[in-house]
């Protein structure tokens, strides 16, 4: 059996001018990742469920604020160990083994925490909800799906493209804070969404901003 630390992607936030973006992973958060099988001997892996996994660890990110020009955009990773496991058969020959094919399984994070610019575009807000004070978070429920949530060689030559979501929690969550108003300044309203549907609804990618 061999390991491999891999970056998994844990959560998402776009933060808009006069926002800041401050994601949280800590003690007892859970990730669900996809398991990979090849049956060819390593030749190709493909996902064949997935697994989830508690952090025994803290993730302390950093918060990210919009601007006018740049909007903060940015995905959270969490390094995630990934167990492979060989299966081997027998062969004609005494003390004969042949690899017949691979596993790959979650373990859980492994220890280095940090965000990256964000492969997935940016949208324009149509199912808005307006916040009522000057910060707001995610509630419990399923974080967006990532397509491509990690991917790693499980053995040389080979690569393994998986899934991962990190349903949001008082563990694992999202917060925006908003600027408050100059003193003069017109007060402005605090608003968030999802790329799909509401905030708060199933499997959002979350974006705040203020209007």
């Amino acid at each position: 059996m061999a390991t491999r630390d891999v970056p998994t992607t844990v959560a998402s936030a776009v933060a808009r001018e006069g926002v800041t973006a401050l994601v949280t992973y800590t003690y007892g958060a859970q990730s669900a990742m996809s398991t990979g099988i090849s049956y060819d001997g390593g030749v190709t892996f493909k996902a064949s469920g997935e697994r989830t996994r508690s952090s025994t660890l803290e993730a302390p990110f950093f918060a990210k604020t919009g601007t006018k020009r740049t909007p903060a955009n940015w995905e959270y990773r969490v390094e995630m160990e990934q167990f492979v496991i060989g299966h081997e058969c027998l062969g004609n020959k005494p003390d004969q083994f042949f690899i017949r094919g691979y596993r790959t399984s979650p373990g859980g994070p492994s220890g280095e925490f940090g965000p990256v610019r964000s492969r997935l575009p940016l949208w324009t807000c149509r199912y808005n909800k307006k916040v009522g004070g000057d910060s707001v978070s995610t509630v419990p429920a399923e974080a967006y799906t990532y397509q491509r949530g990690f991917t790693f060689a499980p053995v040389k030559g080979a690569s393994f493209t998986g899934t991962a979501t990190s349903g949001y929690s008082t563990t694992v969550a999202v917060t925006f804070a908003f600027a408050k108003p100059e003193r003069g300044e017109r007060a402005r309203k605090n608003v968030w969404c999802g790329h799909t549907g509401k905030p708060t609804a199933r499997g959002q990618r979350v974006q705040g901003f203020q209007r």
